[in-house]
């Protein structure tokens, strides 16, 4: 692959693939098209909303910056690791066959690490991020959790083990990851006789559903058969209502991929015996620590009678978020795609993930209850206005363009200061009436 990032891991030096970093500009096209046929058979607002959308985009780049950080890295050493020093074989790179083998490798791997992150509470906590979502479109594909990582090695070894090399399993291991892009969508319903062998949108409408008969079915990756083999397979039959059984309630990027990992650990701490703990941490979420009975699934409401979670909020504060997300589209997302120094990502991905938090506390209408947010907000604000190439230019954009870059980030800046300085002086007006009632 070229234009790949080279890295060095136990003597070996590996031009690692970028095919996920490559497609964010189709991912981007492909949502804006989706949104514009929603748009022209005014259905928009009943499959995007612009604060579900920017909690899937804030998803998706916490899991790569905290993937770029640590957790993709852990993966590859391992993989790596065990491919020196155990390989029983080693596969030649460029045997179509070998690809054709690994392609079904690596499809196998990621069914039995999905159904693990369904059917273990830890895994669970992982990977819930990724179901947390209310509506099921493109952009719902980009909201990942960012600490599913965290288990691969435990599913992807075996295949250093039989020798597939580190670039042939890292190529395939992307090309699937993009290849499940195209399944999270209402607008193609079904797709013929491909419905049999390919996992379709259809088959994962089923398995983000929370009706009670689609629960843990279709784990499948790319190919719909290792459902059909395992027994996990469930057609489409009733309309799907999307989300988890219990609604998570928030926009806040901290809440949504962390929330039930913190929940299970509370649980786990509180209980009174190892073998209940056990359970919190280990047993299917389904199951009920305490005494190892399953949870009661409820029936959701009928789809046209889902109230989904969306706070109204003052009209500054929904141009304030507006601007937010514009940013973070515009801004952040190039970030997925450039090359820094690790000092360097580090202080972008704190940068940006500030900005995130603010903006999850923008649509779940209490980033006005938080002082501390305020003024973190404002701070980055008039830090990002003053100096505008440290934040966004000086690794993102080439330096051709930085001449436009850097004025409209100083103008979206100052406008979401000037947003934040008058809301703030609205509620310092309103104090005072409040008082006399």
């Amino acid at each position: 692959m070229g234009d790949g990032e080279t890295v060095e891991v136990f003597g070996m030096r590996l031009e690692v693939p970028q095919v996920v970093e490559r497609s964010v500009p189709f991912f981007v096209v492909a949502i804006l098209l989706e949104g514009a046929v929603f748009l022209a058979k005014r259905q928009l607002s009943r499959h995007y909303r612009v604060n579900d959308m920017s909690t899937s985009i804030m998803a998706g780049l916490v899991q790569q910056m905290l993937g770029r950080v640590c957790v993709d890295a852990l993966d590859l050493m391992a993989y790596c690791y065990v491919y020196s020093h155990w390989a029983l074989f080693r596969l030649p790179e460029s045997t179509w066959w070998i690809h054709l083998l690994c392609f079904l490798a690596v499809d196998c791997s990621y069914y039995w690490l999905h159904r693990f992150t369904h059917e273990c509470s830890l895994g669970w906590a992982s990977h819930s991020p990724h179901h947390s979502s209310e509506d099921y479109n493109l952009s719902t594909a980009l909201r990942q959790g960012a600490l599913q990582g965290v288990f691969n090695p435990l599913f992807h070894t075996w295949m250093a083990l039989l020798g597939f090399h580190p670039i042939t399993f890292l190529t395939h291991s992307q090309i699937n990851t993009v290849s499940q892009f195209w399944i999270h969508t209402e607008s193609i319903k079904k797709v013929g006789i491909l419905e049999y062998v390919l996992n379709t949108p259809s088959h994962h409408r089923v398995h983000h559903a929370r009706n009670p008969r689609y629960l843990d079915k279709n784990y499948a990756g790319a190919l719909i058969i290792w459902d059909r083999m395992f027994g996990t397979f469930q057609e489409e039959e009733e309309e799907p209502v999307y989300g988890l059984v219990s609604p998570i309630q928030s926009f806040d990027p901290t809440h949504v991929q962390f929330g039930y990992l913190q929940e299970i650990i509370g649980k786990a701490c509180s209980l009174p015996t190892w073998r209940q703990r056990w359970r919190a941490l280990f047993a299917s979420p389904a199951v009920n620590p305490t005494d190892g009975s399953l949870y009661e699934i409820p029936e959701p409401p009928k789809p046209a009678e889902v109230v989904k979670f969306g706070p109204s909020i003052p009209p500054v504060m929904t141009a304030l978020g507006c601007l937010q997300f514009l940013v973070l589209a515009v801004f952040a997302i190039p970030l997925v795609m450039a090359s820094m120094p690790y000092s360097a990502l580090l202080t972008f991905s704190l940068h940006w993930y500030l900005l995130m938090t603010v903006m999850g506390a923008t649509f779940g209408g209490h980033w006005l209850s938080s002082p501390v947010l305020i003024t973190l907000e404002l701070l980055r604000l008039i830090l990002t206005t003053l100096y505008p190439t440290y934040f966004v230019s000086r690794y993102v954009f080439p330096q051709s363009i930085h001449w436009i870059i850097n004025p409209l980030y100083q103008l979206v800046s100052l406008s979401m200061l000037c947003l934040c300085l008058y809301q703030l002086l609205l509620l310092r007006r309103q104090r005072p009436q409040g008082k006399q009632d």
